[in-house]
């Protein structure tokens, strides 16, 4: 009976893995860096490893990257993720020298993400080997973040709350605050995916931020996503987080369209004169010299809103 008793608590062991937990590390050069291991192993080459997901923070300069224990692919490589309350998305990573870590091309979204979520799938399709997956317990990131919150201050829309003096995030207020920024720089990061080779749309993000000229610059109240440029940033379409400018010439203010008062869409145009959104029966947004593709992706942009 003992020896039965032993064999079934082995065989639990192997077989499933146990819950892995956040752990902080505050280096001496003020580095912060709070890292997770994957529940799940992989073989990459001759041994099983875990993966390592690690949040990094230094001097405000915010890095999300994934050690995939072994070498993984070199320079950029293709990364998909899924976390359940936002779905699947992929796009390419840029690797270490030792093609061993991938880093986030969005650190800050996908840090949000994280924030209000439980699980996380992620992988990498090396150009050859197989592929690279690893499932992650992101729970309770929340505690970690509260210890260091006056390090994590700078990023937007972050806000901690307190509770009977102790500093407990009240999580159903933070999922309900942060999910519309995080749908909404999820939609603009899928725009910026589609037009990566379109040099007419500009992008603000922490690490690269956009200086627009002063008449395109929205007010306190507001946050700039990503602007169309049809001349010299002085005549185009801007899109922050409440709302889209349409800037024409021979006009010096804008139309603005707050995205709650859109209520038609029409994308019309063709690869010769060019693609438009037409919004309400009234306004007209034109993106010459770019493709049916790259515009769709502005019009479900609008549509999501």
């Amino acid at each position: 009976m003992i020896k039965r008793t032993l064999l079934i608590v082995f065989l639990t062991n192997i077989c499933l893995p146990s819950e892995q937990v956040w752990e902080s590390k505050l280096r001496v050069d003020g580095k912060l860096i709070i890292s997770n291991l994957s529940l799940n192993e992989e073989r990459v080459f001759s041994s099983r490893v875990r993966g390592k997901l690690s949040i990094i923070l230094h001097n405000q300069n915010l890095s999300l990257a994934i050690n995939w224990g072994d070498f993984a692919n070199l320079s950029d490589a293709n990364v998909f993720y899924n976390i359940k309350e936002y779905g699947l998305f992929e796009e390419d990573w840029k690797l270490s020298n030792d093609g061993k870590v991938a880093y986030s091309p969005n650190p800050v979204l996908m840090l949000l993400e994280i924030l209000v979520s439980d699980t996380l799938i992620i992988g990498i399709r090396p150009k050859y080997n197989n592929e690279i997956r690893y499932t992650f317990n992101i729970s309770n990131l929340s505690k970690h973040l509260l210890k260091n919150r006056s390090k994590f201050s700078f990023i937007e829309h972050l806000e901690f709350y307190e509770k009977d003096d102790q500093l407990t995030p009240e999580s159903t207020n933070v999922k309900q605050n942060l999910n519309k920024h995080i749908l909404i720089k999820r939609d603009a990061r899928f725009v910026k995916y589609k037009t990566r080779h379109n040099d007419m749309f500009f992008f603000n993000s922490f690490s690269s931020p956009v200086n627009f000229e002063s008449n395109l610059l929205t007010s306190n109240n507001t946050s700039d996503l990503f602007y169309f440029n049809k001349w010299l940033r002085k005549k185009g379409v801007l899109f922050t987080d409440a709302d889209m400018r349409i800037f024409k010439f021979f006009k010096d203010s804008p139309t603005v369209i707050p995205y709650e008062d859109i209520h038609s869409l029409i994308l019309k145009g063709n690869n010769i004169t060019g693609y438009r959104i037409h919004l309400n029966n009234k306004h007209i947004a034109a993106f010459p010299k770019s493709t049916k593709d790259e515009v769709q992706s502005v019009f479900t942009f609008l549509k999501n809103r």
